[in-house]
């Protein structure tokens, strides 16, 4: 009686076009077969090479005549064979779902760090488009995981479509330039390439660093918040006034400040204006006023739906531009 072909696949990533190439070797030499995950058709496609049909077919047990149990043995093999083969494709099926965040999921959370840098990893990022203005954000938070204060770099997009073409990047600031050891800081950009895209309209994206924004931003330190604290409950702070003190011995120019807030996951939802663009002197203070909501607010609501309950806790993050 014949021996059954045995196919052992084995997964491989091919740089070049972002497919996965799966391998494998029986009886009669290799098989090779391509899987692409599309994730704007939500769907695992395989495509089976010439190779591994021509060697199914030429092989040597295929080819005996007058003998109907050794015809059927090997029918049978090839048979557990497609099916291995098609149970090996599911679970990679699962293993991509889980491990490639998709433009066209929701929420579309990356499942884990992305490392984007020596320094930094990128925690999580998602898409949200709604709100009055029907925009579509893109949001995450960027994790030092040195033992250093280090320079939070830009964190660069860019959007491809089903064939690979790229539509364009975006670059994106983190909201603080400078993170200490284990810190983090939020990131956030209004629109996805000038607002030409909501979510599941490309069909791809890439995450890399760009350039560490500048080391010249002032030592925040010497500034004391005063009738709200710097961080705090949602709830309890949102639409009231603090002042902010320049105690240093040299003013701060354009500052701005924003109130990120975070859910009860402590998810980054959103960062909103709290203070636009004034100069503090030495010794002076600057009012503000904790605010209550913003656009951005209503889309990641839009967006997360069950999966968050929304705005629980904020941070008031000064910075110049």
């Amino acid at each position: 009686m014949a021996s059954p072909a045995v196919l052992v696949l084995r997964q491989e990533r091919s740089d070049d076009d972002g497919e996965r190439l799966i391998e494998g070797s029986g009886v009669d030499g290799r098989v090779t077969m391509r899987c692409s995950w599309h994730r704007s058709k939500n769907q695992f496609v395989s495509t089976l090479l010439l190779s591994a049909v021509l060697g199914v077919a030429t092989h040597p047990l295929a080819a005996q005549e007058g003998d109907p149990v050794e015809t059927e043995a090997t029918i049978a093999a090839l048979q557990t064979s497609v099916a291995t083969q098609s149970t090996q494709i599911a679970i990679l099926q699962e293993s991509l779902l889980t491990a490639t965040p998709s433009a066209g999921a929701s929420p579309p959370f990356a499942t884990k760090p992305i490392p984007i840098s020596e320094d930094f990893v990128i925690l999580y990022y998602y898409f949200a488009a709604g709100g009055a203005s029907n925009r579509t954000y893109v949001l995450g938070e960027l994790h030092n995981i040195s033992d250093e204060p280090a320079l939070a770099p830009l964190v660069v997009i860019e959007y491809f479509d089903e064939n690979g073409f790229s539509y364009g990047k975006d670059a994106i600031s983190p909201t603080r330039a400078l993170v200490p050891a284990g810190g983090r800081t939020p990131f956030q950009a209004e629109q996805v390439l000038s607002g030409r895209f909501h979510p599941g309209e490309w069909s791809s994206e890439t995450l890399t660093a760009g350039p560490a924004v500048s080391a010249d931003d002032p030592d925040f330190s010497v500034l004391r918040f005063d009738g709200v604290p710097a961080e705090g409950q949602r709830d309890e702070y949102a639409g009231k006034d603090g002042t902010l003190r320049n105690d240093g011995a040299v003013p701060i120019e354009d500052l701005l400040m924003m109130a990120a807030y975070y859910d009860e996951d402590d998810r980054f939802v959103g960062e909103c204006f709290a203070l636009l663009g004034v100069g503090l002197p030495p010794g002076e203070t600057v009012e503000f006023t904790v605010p209550e909501d913003c656009d951005v607010i209503e889309a990641t609501s839009d967006a997360l739906g069950a999966a968050s309950d929304g705005p629980r806790t904020y941070q008031l993050i000064p910075f110049v531009y």
